[in-house]
């Protein structure tokens, strides 16, 4: 996209140590050249109290100052960028899931609209809010922890529920479900040989390296199968465009460009 666009500009990784991140987070957000940063797990949520550190003393803010509508909603930030002198959370999470599922022959319109998410990260919020935008009457939801998840609110449309369970139910599940999304690191169907899928329900693993994801996928039709790396490039979309003021009109479409996740997987690669 910098060559695209004719952008001199630079992408890079910062590993950080849970434990270091406190301290780390704080030293990056104080370089003057940073644009902005996209924030990965298990600092979706952890980012949130560091970008009200940085407002100068003389700016006024609150949350909703520095938290877009849809990353205060969602409770999750997936990216930053740097307004009116001061550090913003965003999450563009939920339009890279839906992005990917905007696929004419994935899309299912009618019957009961039933998902499962598995797992409660940062990822899975953003999941849900966009399940919920995109008209899904009814969302269920997995965790191994089941306290985290027993107890939780989430405002949802009208006639859209959630219902919460425990990853040992999962199977009870799956018989009726239109999309099954993982958004854990592991692959929650390995325990059992036969898992009862419809043929047509779409399968989502959120994560993408190595390619293929976990293994998830394996357990849904070949043509019903969704990689992470289409949330990861259509998340992307919005934070580039942001960062380097690249004018909407400028197209930038991973369906057309299908060589972009040949491209990525090759890069994933060499740096093994």
């Amino acid at each position: 996209w910098f060559d695209k666009f004719n952008i001199d500009g630079e992408y890079g990784y910062i590993e950080i140590k849970e434990e270091n991140f406190d301290k780390e987070i704080q030293s990056i957000l104080k370089k003057e050249d940073l644009v902005g940063l996209n924030i990965t797990i298990p600092y979706k949520e952890k980012i949130i109290p560091h970008l009200k550190s940085f407002v100068p003393s003389d700016v006024f803010v609150d949350e909703s100052s520095i938290l877009s509508e849809t990353a205060r909603k969602i409770g999750a930030v997936n990216w930053i960028n740097k307004k009116n002198k001061t550090w913003n959370g965003n999450n563009s999470d939920w339009l890279g899931f839906m992005k990917s599922l905007e696929k004419p022959d994935l899309i299912n319109k009618k019957g009961k609209r039933v998902a499962l998410v598995i797992g409660y990260g940062g990822a899975s919020k953003a999941i849900i809010y966009s399940l919920n935008f995109l008209g899904y009457k009814k969302i269920k939801l997995f965790n191994r922890s089941y306290e985290k998840i027993k107890n939780i609110f989430i405002n949802l449309n009208d006639n859209h529920i959630i219902e919460t369970y425990k990853i040992n139910d999962l199977k009870k599940h799956t018989h009726d479900a239109d999309v099954i999304i993982n958004t854990t690191p592991t692959n929650v169907l390995y325990k059992h040989n036969k898992w009862n899928i419809s043929p047509t329900t779409i399968g989502f693993d959120v994560v993408y390296q190595p390619k293929g994801g976990t293994g998830f996928l394996n357990c849904f039709k070949s043509n019903r199968r969704l990689d992470g790396i289409h949330m990861l490039i259509n998340q992307a979309i919005p934070c580039f465009r942001d960062w380097f003021v690249v004018d909407k009109k400028m197209s930038i479409n991973i369906c057309s460009e299908p060589e972009l996740i040949d491209y990525l997987y090759k890069k994933m690669d060499e740096n093994k």
